[in-house]
């Protein structure tokens, strides 16, 4: 299909987001993007999760050979590994440039590499003609897990907090629900620590990406930082 001949039929509709591990008072972490088609798009990934998705594994996939059709008028939900390879087909080439009704300033999006900590990460960033300058002030957020936390009182009387992490009820039985999944314990005698652990995850998915879309589509990603 033509270059860029779908940009302009999807626009992003919201953030999903994991609010759960945030600190206090920072932004929560972005799992993933819902999009709208406004016509048919033929090919979208629906490579799914398994149950090693996690905020440090945001890159897993299930099954890379599978693929949906959205109808115009559809709301369609991205992992981030979902995202590049959508982002990699030719008739999007990386820019998202429809026009979601409810931001009222001109938006036109790219979905850009970069690292960050030397890990491999991609986010969506407005490019050249939009009206505003932050994606995650732009548009709304979509909460995949509920975060409450619970005041313990210990033995000393000090009182500590337990956040307890429920998935959302729309998102259950999909993609993002092993978010919610409990992990066990990290241990100190481990071969990594968690930062390890994410990084070798981050840069191994990395290297799949790149040769999936130079060996599968014929399509070599910009590496931005």
């Amino acid at each position: 299909m033509e270059k860029f001949a779908l940009s302009d039929s999807v626009y992003l509709k919201a953030l999903l987001v994991d609010p759960s591990r945030a600190r206090r008072g920072a932004e929560p972490n972005i799992v993933g993007y819902r999009f709208h088609a406004t016509r048919d798009l033929p090919r979208v990934p629906d490579f799914g999760t398994t149950g090693a998705f996690s905020l440090n594994n945001l890159y897993d996939y299930a099954n890379q050979d599978q693929w949906r059709t959205v109808n115009a008028g559809e709301d369609f939900d991205l992992t981030l590994y979902e995202l590049i390879i959508f982002a990699s087909l030719p008739e999007i080439s990386c820019s998202i440039d429809g026009q979601n009704p409810d931001i009222n300033v001109e938006q036109h999006l790219s979905v850009v590499l970069r690292e960050r900590g030397g890990i491999p990460a991609v986010k969506l960033a407005p490019a050249r003609g939009s009206g505003f300058r932050s994606v995650r002030s732009t548009y709304p957020k979509i909460n995949v897990l509920t975060c409450e936390r619970i005041p313990l009182d210990d033995a000393v009387g000090a009182v500590n907090m337990r956040v307890k992490r429920n998935l959302a009820p729309e998102f259950e039985g999909t993609k993002f629900a092993p978010l919610a999944l409990r992990r066990g314990p990290y241990s100190a005698g481990s071969a990594r620590t968690p930062e390890e652990r994410r990084r070798a995850l981050a840069e191994e998915a990395a290297n799949k990406l790149a040769d999936y879309t130079r060996n599968t589509l014929g399509i070599t990603l910009p590496d931005v930082d």
